[in-house]
Parts: structure tokens; C-alpha cells; sequence
């Protein structure tokens, strides 16, 4: 039933280990990049609910 859901993730986990494997730094920086990203996406969830919660918090 999940048969080929569990082949592309093995698939995509294989992909991910040769890319280390073959390129340390390219891998380090793809993942600081995805860091980065998903760190800016909570910052502004955070800034957004503050501001809906008390709109003159930041003034």
C-alpha cells in the first residue's frame, strides 16, 4: 500500500547520503540555507501574532 511512497524516500535518503558523501560543503550549505529558511518562517509567524494580538506593541 505504501510500498512506493517508502521507495522514493529511501530513494531521496540515498540521494541526500551521496550528496554528503561526494560534497561535504555543498551539503553544509544547502542545509544552512534550509535553517535559515525555516528560521525566518518562525520569526515571522511570531512578529505576526504579536502584532494581531497587541497592534501597538511594536510603536
Amino acid at each position: 500500500m505504501f510500498t512506493d511512497t517508502i521507495n522514493k524516500c529511501a530513494a531521496n535518503a540515498a540521494r541526500i547520503a551521496r550528496l554528503s558523501a561526494n560534497n561535504p560543503l555543498g551539503f553544509w550549505v544547502s542545509s544552512a540555507m534550509a535553517g535559515a529558511y525555516v528560521g525566518l518562517g518562525i520569526i515571522l509567524i511570531f512578529t505576526l501574532v504579536i502584532c494581531s494580538i497587541h497592534p501597538y506593541a511594536l510603536w
